[in-house]
């Protein structure tokens, strides 16, 4: 066997190798890709809830206006 056959077969080796590396790393960004969805997703939800709070808030700053809430005058 020559150098050349060895370095051959090593090579042929590697390409089976890079070819179950490029088929994890596409795994990898199609999982990347879904969690990038979920993490926009959750950040959306929480600018909602924020407002809504936000909102909560605004309402309990705001003085009472009711039958009951202001002294009645005679």
């Amino acid at each position: 066997m020559t150098e050349f056959d060895i370095i051959a077969r090593e090579v042929s080796g590697y390409r089976t190798r890079f070819e179950a590396i490029e088929k994890r790393l596409d795994e990898v960004e199609k999982v990347n890709a879904r969690l990038e969805s979920a993490a926009l997703t959750t950040a959306r939800a929480m600018v909602e809830i924020s407002q809504h709070w936000d909102a909560v808030y605004e309402a309990m700053r705001r003085p009472e206006a009711g039958p009951f809430s202001e002294p009645m005058k005679p």
